[in-house]
């Protein structure tokens, strides 16, 4: 385990947990379910699911896992957006399937015309026998992305073209839709005690979310609640409520544990020490509360974008388009004295933020000016515009998102979790009673 720890430092979390999970074992949250095996993963969670945990939330992306030859094995097809080049496939059973993991010792010869550039392993035309082997070989292994316009269509079967994946093609952050399969599961919200009773059955707890990952007791095996707008009859949950139980729940337990895991561990780079384990559970939590306003802009995007009445007087000029901007991201990066190597990393993302930044702003006001338009001749579509309005705060929290992974999977160990640390301070301050305070006495008066 050690030299796949190593192997896979720097790595971003879905891809050490999609190439560390133990498939196929029973899964915790349905125990006492037929066929309950674990053979689905979720990129966005990072998690495992049974086929009872699907389907759930459809903005998250699901991968389905078969057996080959007593190894773990994904298809080609529902691979279509993620970089596997280089990689040998299989043919089983009509299907192409390439390999998650190194192979088993046999038959490796370094001797061999053509063999893995990782472990030796004999191949026929190609340089990996597996996702593993190329990551460990120092290659990247990324998803696909797509123009914003592209993004949308990847919820049904049909639109899954490969053609629409090609140069001058990439935006923003990964793309979400995986597979042509219509599986989808349920994002990992943060836990309230209060809201155990309305958890309805067949979602995901927080044990089956971080199991593999070594999370804290004190953040493992609570059950979540569903995101704003969603979940069973009676259980709609507004966003301000999920955002002050989100707010709680970093400030306590999440941030202390994080505090506590810095002053007393020196990371060791794998996914399963106590110091990544706390950090991947303060990523998740920002993670989370992204899932929650895409569940709360398909109910009422206007609201979202305009920045609701859950943010207070202070956060509201770092908001883009309903949430902190992701200049921010990088700029708190910048304050903790970034290696060259690191100081780099964060310089590509800033290249991104710039670029896209402005095109997200643009498609918000081209709807703007057609809505306008539209109106001025009597024929304004508001589902059209508000369908648009969706899609732009979509588009802004998937930037968000990917900014936030790119960063700590850049930054890595200690100095991840040091920046997360930082992060949540930086959020939590933004509601805190005294500065607040402070806040208020500081701006003007009607009068002065």
């Amino acid at each position: 385990m050690s030299m796949q720890a190593a192997a896979m430092r720097g790595a971003p979390q879905w891809l050490r947990g999609l190439l560390s999970e133990e498939f196929f074992d029973a899964c915790a949250v349905h125990p006492g379910e037929r066929k309950n095996d674990k053979n689905h993963f979720c990129v966005d969670c990072a998690a495992a699911l049974c086929r009872h945990c699907l389907p759930h939330e459809h903005a998250h992306g699901v991968l389905q896992i078969w057996k080959y030859a007593s190894c773990f094995v994904v298809r080609v097809d529902d691979l279509r957006l993620f970089d596997c080049t280089g990689i040998q496939s299989h043919t089983v059973s009509d299907h192409e399937v390439v390999f998650l993991n190194e192979r088993t010792a046999r038959k490796r010869s370094a001797s061999a015309e053509n063999p893995c550039a990782a472990c030796a392993r004999p191949l026929s035309g190609h340089d990996y026998c597996s996702l593993f082997c190329k990551k460990k070989q120092g290659d990247t292994i990324v998803w696909s992305k797509l123009k914003s316009s592209d993004c949308e269509q990847y919820d049904d079967k049909d639109t899954h073209e490969a053609q629409k994946v090609g140069p001058g093609q990439e935006f923003l952050a990964p793309v979400r839709w995986l597979s042509v399969s219509a599986h989808r599961c349920l994002p990992s919200f943060p836990p309230t005690p209060q809201n155990q009773h309305r958890l309805p059955s067949g979602e995901p707890t927080a044990d089956t979310n971080h199991r593999r990952r070594g999370l804290p007791a004190a953040t493992a095996g609570m059950p979540r609640p569903p995101p704003p707008g969603r979940g069973s009859p009676g259980a709609r949950r507004p966003i301000r409520d999920f955002f002050a139980a989100w707010l709680a729940t970093l400030r306590s337990p999440l941030l202390p544990l994080l505090r506590r895991a810095l002053s007393s561990s020196s990371s060791s780079g794998s996914w399963d020490d106590p110091l990544s384990s706390v950090a991947a559970a303060v990523e998740a939590h920002f993670q989370a509360h992204w899932s929650a306003l895409d569940a709360a802009a398909r109910q009422d995007p206007a609201r979202v974008i305009a920045a609701g009445d859950w943010r207070s007087p202070l956060e509201l000029p770092f908001l883009w388009l309903g949430d902190v901007h992701p200049s921010l991201l990088t700029s708190l990066l910048r304050t903790l004295s970034p290696s060259p190597r690191l100081l780099a990393a964060v310089d590509r993302v800033d290249r991104r933020i710039r670029a896209a930044v402005p095109a997200v702003s643009d498609r918000l006001r081209r709807a703007q000016e057609a809505f306008v338009a539209a109106e001025a001749t009597g024929a304004a579509d508001v589902e059209a515009f508000l369908e648009e309005l969706k899609g732009v705060a979509l588009e802004a929290n998937r930037l968000r998102r990917g900014v936030l992974s790119d960063l700590v999977a850049a930054a890595g160990g200690y100095q991840a979790a040091l920046y997360l640390e930082a992060l949540s301070r930086f959020v939590l301050s933004m509601h805190d009673p005294e500065v607040l305070r402070r806040f208020d006495q500081c701006r003007a008066s009607p009068g002065s």
